[in-house]
């Protein structure tokens, strides 16, 4: 007798979830926020326990959280630098903001054809909430350092300076087709 495997709403995603993962694969298909970054930092970690082989993530996603995407970019190099696990990252439809920035953690970064990356200073959305000027002060402080931070991510890894990266992009969004952010040595190559 031949076993039927029988899906609920749900649970094909967690099938489909569970089969790509045995092949090291996994997808950031959604907003980015905490709990994006707290599954993915913590699949990637248990792949690395698996086995030493190549990792690869597929994104399309609009963006999110700066901060959630530093925590899955800083387990990206993590892992790539203290297990010497290759990484590779492609991106499909789009690969927006906090997206791109993930983006930029592997060590081989692709795109198919009709991606769009989008890349944008760092922004908050606490302008007008009630504190006082002194604490405007100090979150505007903040903000400009992770925007440094970013900035930072996206000179390295696109060889272009830190100022060309905030001149860019200085107070608008830029979108970029696949060839256009291989031009900027934002991904390595069209899939």
């Amino acid at each position: 007798m031949e076993d039927k495997v029988i899906f609920s709403p749900g649970t094909f995603t967690d099938y489909i979830s569970w089969k790509l993962f045995q092949e090291r694969t996994l997808f950031i298909a959604e907003d980015i926020y905490d709990n994006t970054a707290e599954g993915i930092c913590g699949q990637l970690e248990a792949l690395v326990v698996l086995s030493e082989e190549p990792i690869t993530i597929i994104i399309t996603s609009p963006g999110g959280s700066v901060f959630a995407a530093l925590a899955i970019y800083d387990t990206i190099t993590k892992i790539r630098k203290e297990n010497k696990i290759i990484i590779k990252a492609e991106a499909r439809g789009y690969a927006a903001s906090a997206a791109a920035i993930i983006l930029q953690a592997a060590d081989i970064r692709s795109a198919t054809l009709h991606t769009r990356l989008l890349i944008h200073e760092v922004s908050s959305f606490k302008f007008l909430e009630r504190e006082r000027a002194s604490d405007a002060e100090e979150d505007a402080k903040e903000l400009n350092k992770v925007n440094d931070m970013v900035a930072n991510i996206l000179a390295e890894r696109s060889n272009h300076s830190l100022e060309e990266i905030k001149k860019l992009w200085k107070k608008t969004d830029v979108w970029m087709s696949a060839e256009e952010a291989k031009e900027w040595n934002l991904i390595d190559s069209i899939i």
